[in-house]
């Protein structure tokens, strides 16, 4: 999940307020601050985890220098029966490209 800078803290009390746990290795000032990323665990088997950011970068790559600019404009997607905001095309393709190096360079499982 991506959240501007600003509603970082209030997406962090909205997970833990439905019963997700913050991973202990996110405690860490290097996962807060530098890659600016949380992951939540879900108490229920039901639910997934959640992977918050309101950073995109990886330490060996770039990173987009606003928030605020790459999360504009927003497009509305649904998805079920809900509505998401969703990033503009070339800002997906800046995420699906930082990921894939990410997972090249640590050599992750396809």
């Amino acid at each position: 999940m991506l959240v501007g800078s600003s509603a970082f803290q209030d997406a962090e009390r909205i997970l833990e307020e439905a019963g997700f746990v913050l991973e202990p290795d996110c405690k860490s000032i290097y996962w807060r601050v530098f890659l600016g990323e949380q992951h939540y665990s879900p108490t229920q088997q039901t639910l997934s985890m959640v992977d918050l950011h309101r950073r995109v970068r990886h330490p060996s790559g770039p990173s987009a220098k606003s928030m605020a600019k790459f999360l504009s404009p927003m497009r509305d997607r649904e998805i079920g029966d809900l509505h998401m905001a969703v990033p503009a095309t070339v800002n997906l393709v800046f995420l699906l490209v930082a990921y894939l190096k990410k997972g090249l360079m640590t050599e992750e499982a396809v």
